[in-house]
């Protein structure tokens, strides 16, 4: 028999939400240890972080894994056992207000550009040679499974590295984290906060920190003034699959120092967050009220 755990106080959904999602991870992690050695044939004491970088499809499998069952699977099972609408319960629903493609785009396009241009600036900083070789590190992952010659392989990363990743963090930072945060009460701001703060520590490097927790309240923004999960994961996936289709059209010549383009960088920055300035300023005009629609549901509230 299943139970509801929409009939729980909201602290006690709380906490059961975090034992299931720790759970999960450690599923991840046993998956990671247990079958990735395997299928690479290394030992499980020399899969280190510089031997993984030599298997970059396996580092894309293992993200996947974390992924689906480390940030869509906790939600959606909470969901099913929060009355049986895992998909309601997460946000994603025909309820609030649903935005216009267009205004998908031009948020999206806000997005990468600013998390590009801050990305750019910050690139510039010299914050150390830890944090340049982690960088780099990231950096030359990314680029050896990015960078494929092949159509099938274009599709199979916007799949892999847009969509699926764009659903599942979705789920699990807007829908669950950012719900659970305004369910007890947490001014707007500081859920957003808090909610980007661990978004961007599962993601990011020292160098990427600020731009992806910009990109972070951005979308925190969007989905509490909307109410609706899926303007999220539109444009969360959008800015996703721009970096890719950037990066597979690109040339590795192109790969050089910006640091002859620092005004330019200055220049995307202002025209991304002036153009960023008026898209919020409509999505703010035009906001829903519903506060249902990002809190937890108890018996205790309707």
């Amino acid at each position: 028999m299943k139970v509801q755990l929409n009939l729980l106080p909201a602290p006690v959904q709380l906490s059961l939400f975090i034992a299931i999602w720790v759970s999960c991870m450690l599923v991840v992690g046993l998956i990671q240890v247990s079958v990735t050695p395997y299928v690479l044939g290394l030992p499980v004491d020399r899969l280190t972080a510089e031997n993984m970088m030599q298997y970059p499809r396996a580092v894309l499998a293992n993200n996947l894994v974390q992924q689906v069952l480390g940030f869509g699977v906790p939600v959606l099972l909470f969901g099913f056992l929060s009355g049986g609408r895992p998909l309601q319960f997460a946000g994603v629903h025909r309820k609030g207000r649903w935005l216009s493609p267009l205004m998908w785009l031009l948020a999206g396009c806000v997005v990468i550009f600013l998390m590009g241009s801050l990305g750019g600036l910050i690139k510039n900083l010299p914050l150390g040679g830890w944090a340049d070789r982690l960088q780099e590190a990231r950096e030359h992952q990314i680029l050896s499974y990015l960078r494929n010659s092949s159509l099938p392989g274009l599709l199979t990363n916007l799949v892999l590295m847009a969509l699926i990743p764009a659903i599942c963090e979705e789920l699990l930072f807007r829908g669950a984290v950012m719900k659970f945060l305004l369910s007890f009460r947490l001014k707007p701001g500081m859920a957003f906060m808090a909610t980007s703060l661990f978004f961007t520590v599962l993601h990011s490097s020292l160098y990427e920190f600020v731009p992806i927790f910009t990109g972070s309240m951005i979308l925190c923004f969007i989905y509490y003034y909307t109410g609706n999960l899926i303007n999220t994961i539109v444009i969360h996936f959008l800015t996703n699959a721009i970096q890719i289709l950037v990066q597979y059209f690109s040339s590795p010549e192109s790969d050089t120092d910006a640091t002859g383009t620092i005004w330019a960088q200055v220049l995307i920055f202002a025209v991304s967050a002036v153009t960023g300035y008026f898209v919020m300023k409509y999505i703010y005009k035009n906001r829903i009220t519903d506060k249902s629609l990002w809190q937890v549901q108890t018996t205790d509230r309707p």
